[in-house]
């Protein structure tokens, strides 16, 4: 195509790789407005600077430069501030590589604790009422958890207390805190008080890195428990608590703390209930 001193919207489109959409879009939006206007059609073109302009804001946004930079490079159309906006975009997708990666890890940790927990789902087939029978006695090694505790009247076990965990999540979410694992619910009442429907305490936590600026997250842990894993529904609980209690009775050990569950998978993993794998927690001393 040979050089002019001004060229047609299709013109411009070739030279620049710019579609007649994207450079209608540029107009609109007032970044590069065509300023000549033909007298014999009375259409607008652009001049030869414009084309140049276009050539490089196509650069630019070929280097994912947004809308707020391009505007402050066309403005004030200098070397300086060039270098200033590309740094402050490098630095930019740094950032966004650095979000990207913690997104991944998160990913592979929850698809690690997913696997874990469909392994025992595998072993559970046949299980009696949904009580695997793997019941040992193991040091609970210490985590850190951001935390709520609450009185909930007429505590019902079978509600899995979704909007607490929601509101639990949102919270976490808020803080900017990286949330590790599962979450665990503590129970303060007598043994079994939970399953009885009388005003209960619990403290529902997730398992998050530690911050000592964050008065939420607290540590749990470094005890010995006598743990059983429950799959299944919630209504069928209670029975892995009383065989769980039995176990530890028939093996000399009692319970000295509050029992704990921890939700490999949750209600807010998956809908199906049938689906949950609980790890009960049953901090114990030799009797």
């Amino acid at each position: 195509m040979e050089e002019r001193d001004r060229y047609s919207i299709g013109e411009t489109a070739v030279i620049t790789g710019i579609s007649t959409k994207t450079l209608r879009y540029y107009d609109s939006l007032k970044l590069v407005i065509p300023e000549i206007r033909d007298p014999q059609n009375n259409y607008r073109q652009y001049s030869k600077n414009q084309v140049i302009t276009l050539l490089a804001v196509q650069r630019l946004r070929m280097m994912g430069c947004g809308q707020k930079m391009l505007r402050a490079v066309l403005r004030e159309n200098s070397l300086e501030v060039l270098c200033d906006q590309i740094e402050l975009r490098i630095e930019e997708l740094e950032q966004e590589i650095a979000q990207r990666r913690t997104i991944i890890d998160n990913n592979r940790e929850f698809l690690k604790h997913l696997k874990a927990s469909l392994q025992i789902q595998t072993q559970s087939v046949g299980a009696d009422n949904g009580l695997l029978k793997n019941m040992r006695i193991e040091e609970i090694p210490k985590i850190y958890l951001f935390s709520e505790q609450r009185l909930i009247p007429h505590y019902n076990v079978c509600d899995t207390s979704v909007n607490f965990r929601v509101e639990l999540y949102s919270k976490c979410r808020a803080k900017g805190l990286t949330m590790l694992g599962p979450e665990i619910t503590t129970y303060y009442t007598n043994l079994l008080g939970q399953f009885i429907m009388h005003d209960c305490t619990i403290r529902i936590g997730i398992q998050v890195e530690n911050d000592s600026s964050c008065k939420a997250i607290q540590e749990f842990g470094g005890f010995l428990a006598a743990t059983a894993m429950h799959i299944g529904s919630y209504d069928t609980m209670i029975n892995t608590h009383l065989a769980l209690l039995r176990w530890i009775d028939q093996n000399g050990y009692e319970v000295n703390g509050d029992v704990s569950e921890e939700f490999l998978v949750s209600p807010i993993d998956i809908l199906d209930q049938k689906n949950q794998v609980i790890r009960v927690i049953m901090p114990v001393q030799k009797r």
